[in-house]
């Protein structure tokens, strides 16, 4: 994957009501895939502390019209390649653009309160378990974990060990260009 961003805008036409907007960050890849999914781990968190009904704007942004119950935010990080991707249904385009470059600054302090980082954890533990009543999930995930060495259960392990340093210092790296 180049580091050069093939096309920074895009815009194509369809019968819908709400126009529906995406920004993606290019990121590092991560060879080592422990360290890689550390990675994630850290970033999602901050991801969902900013960027989801955690965050006491988000319901100012729904009410302001800005965001609707179509909104969302994740992470994808590859040996190669790396992705950070906001997105929603709005016809507020500068504002939610707006939304999401403050929310990237806030994210790349990964500033969190030690409450809330236990939450998350409960949270995505849960979210994982819960994966294992979908054949797909389970299917993708085994297929991720062969092609990393690794297994199910150790994403377990290493969530279980995230810090709060950890967020800030993994949430550091991140770079808007």
């Amino acid at each position: 994957e180049p580091k050069a961003v093939n096309r920074d805008y895009y815009n194509f036409t369809m019968d819908i009501q709400t126009p529906k907007l995406s920004v993606s960050y290019k990121l590092e890849g991560m060879e080592d895939g422990k360290k890689r999914v550390y990675a994630e781990w850290c970033i999602r968190m901050m991801l969902d502390a900013i960027f989801s009904p955690l965050n006491k704007e988000y319901q100012k942004w729904m009410d302001e019209g800005i965001i609707n119950d179509f909104v969302g935010c994740d992470i994808d990080l590859g040996k190669d390649y790396g992705v950070l991707l906001f997105y929603g249904e709005t016809s507020r385009k500068e504002d939610f653009l707006k939304i999401v470059d403050a929310s990237f600054d806030k994210i790349r302090h990964g500033e969190i309160q030690e409450e809330l980082l236990q939450q998350l954890k409960r949270r995505y533990f849960g979210q994982s378990v819960r994966s294992l009543n979908s054949f797909d999930d389970i299917a993708i995930t085994f297929v991720r974990n062969y092609f990393d060495n690794s297994d199910f259960f150790s994403s377990f392990d290493i969530l279980d060990k995230i810090t709060l340093e950890d967020i800030k210092e993994y949430c550091r790296t991140l770079d808007k260009t």
